[in-house]
């Protein structure tokens, strides 16, 4: 008996031996991705193959956590997994319930919104999707959109010329949806980060049965915490653990950045925006704009008078006599040069950044209509943005790198 069992136990070896198991793993070569992973090895011993007889088969998940995003979660249920969403305007967490095609567990959560895993095709309501779903080679489930008047993404671009993408509406800007468009495409889900836009009471796209799934990236306060919403959408494919791995490279990378300007003395004063309509908005010392700066090794000038995550109107006298002799001046809306800053108001010409020529736009990769990627893969490569700002700061850091998101304004 113990024979057969040997010989039965070098067959089995052999055969093992003769397997191998290739999990790809995508890597990031920013903005554009490729896919790699190395080969598991594994040892097989007669104690191993007698507890491989006696096992109940089962898949293995590994799992993904969620380490910067405040306002999502990702749990792993018996045969399904459980995404919440916390909004402003609720305490309680809208959630979903990610359920593998084929399949039929038992829903804990009673008002979750169930949604068949792998998504295949989506409506998408927001831009700052777009890059996400190129990390994952996903682009392509994209079947609608809200508008491309401001979409830098090319490959969108494209697509809605060529009518492979429909325009739906039902943008931030009060679009209306055409729910005709929508029933049309038959998609499996729609993403969109307005909790309280008029689509999610819709009597008839409810009627119609149209998944509707809230995104809410954007009441993140931290660059990594923003980005790490990557997760959240590349769940729906089931590939949050290829969009985990990407991440993680990419916290890597942005902390190797933050490093370069630690330490360092006197800093640099900033001033951001410009005014619009009588009032300067003035982002919080807890807002995103506000950590990119202190990453960056800058002296944001009103971090220690604009408190909070959102952005504070300010009076232009109040901006004027703090800021006016700020090092730098970022992000100055759509002005084009110098010239096309100071018509805007002649006050401007008298700030120290304008005189030195130290005023920087994020603009540098714009499309026809003046949408910015800053808005849209910036959100996604927080990393880049850190090194522009501090590459703008501190040049001699980064003496070869040239900017990408930023570019001096003339």
């Amino acid at each position: 008996m113990k024979k057969s069992f040997s010989a039965f136990v070098i067959l089995l070896v052999l055969i093992l031996s003769s397997c191998q198991t290739v999990t790809p793993i995508a890597v990031q070569n920013s903005p554009t991705f490729a896919i790699a992973q190395a080969e598991t090895a594994t040892v097989t011993t007669e104690a191993t193959v007698e507890a491989t007889l006696a096992a109940t088969p089962a898949a293995i998940i590994e799992k993904v956590e969620i380490k910067y995003a405040k306002n999502f979660t990702l749990e792993y249920r018996e045969g399904y997994k459980l995404l919440g969403v916390k909004t402003q305007d609720s305490p309680a967490a809208v959630q979903y319930a990610l359920v593998p095609k084929g399949t039929n567990p038992t829903i804990s959560e009673k008002d979750a919104v169930v949604i068949q895993t792998p998504i295949e095709k989506i409506i998408t309501l927001s831009s700052t999707y777009y890059p996400m779903l190129q990390q994952i080679n996903e682009l392509g489930t994209v079947v609608g959109i809200d508008d491309d008047t401001y979409t830098y993404n090319e490959t969108i671009r494209k697509a809605v010329e060529a009518g492979k993408v429909a325009v739906v509406g039902g943008d931030g800007a009060g679009s209306l949806l055409s729910l005709e468009k929508v029933i049309e495409l038959a998609p499996d889900l729609l993403m969109s980060p307005y909790m309280n836009a008029p689509i999610f009471e819709d009597a008839k796209l409810k009627e119609s049965k149209q998944t509707l799934v809230l995104n809410a990236d954007y009441l993140e306060n931290s660059p990594l915490g923003r980005a790490e919403w990557g997760k959240f959408v590349a769940a729906f494919y089931n590939k949050e653990v290829e969009a985990s791995k990407l991440f993680d490279q990419l916290v890597v990378r942005y902390e190797e950045i933050a490093k370069l300007t630690s330490g360092m003395g006197e800093k640099p004063s900033v001033l951001v925006n410009t005014a619009y309509q009588g009032s300067w908005y003035m982002p919080g010392n807890e807002s995103y704009v506000a950590e990119l700066l202190n990453d960056a090794g800058a002296n944001y000038l009103f971090a220690d008078s604009v408190t909070g995550t959102g952005a504070s109107p300010l009076a232009f006298e109040v901006v004027y006599e703090k800021a006016k002799d700020a090092d730098f001046w970022l992000n100055v809306g759509f002005a084009a040069d110098i010239k096309g800053l100071v018509a805007e108001d002649a006050r401007y010409g008298e700030f120290k950044a304008v005189v030195e020529g130290k005023v920087y736009n994020n603009n540098a990769r714009m499309n026809p209509n003046g949408g910015t990627d800053f808005y849209e893969g910036g959100v996604a490569n927080p990393d880049i943005v850190l090194k522009d700002l501090v590459k703008i700061f501190y040049p001699d850091l980064l003496p070869a790198y040239q900017l990408f998101y930023y570019s001096i304004v003339n």
